[in-house]
């Protein structure tokens, strides 16, 4: 993928990756931080994406599953923070 493709997704994607991650955290600014990462990500793996048509795909499972594992960092640390108490 070249710059300007990964803009081009990042504009019209970003808004997309961000809902998904909002209704999976629930938190305003940790679905912010995990939809940048998911670009983040993206412009790691561009050499990787060879189709454009696959970046949407690809942007929503990364989000997916970054989000799974916010979720299960909160699971972990409300539980060490219950035994603490």
């Amino acid at each position: 993928m070249l710059n300007a493709e990964i803009e081009a997704a990042y504009r019209t994607y970003f808004p997309i990756i961000r809902a998904k991650c909002m209704r999976m955290l629930r938190d305003p600014q940790e679905s912010f931080d995990v939809a940048q990462e998911t670009f983040t990500r993206l412009c790691e793996s561009r050499s990787d994406l060879q189709e454009p048509r696959a970046v949407l795909a690809w942007a929503y499972r990364t989000a997916t599953r970054i989000s799974i594992d916010r979720l299960r960092r909160r699971k972990v640390a409300g539980a060490i923070f219950v035994d603490v108490v």
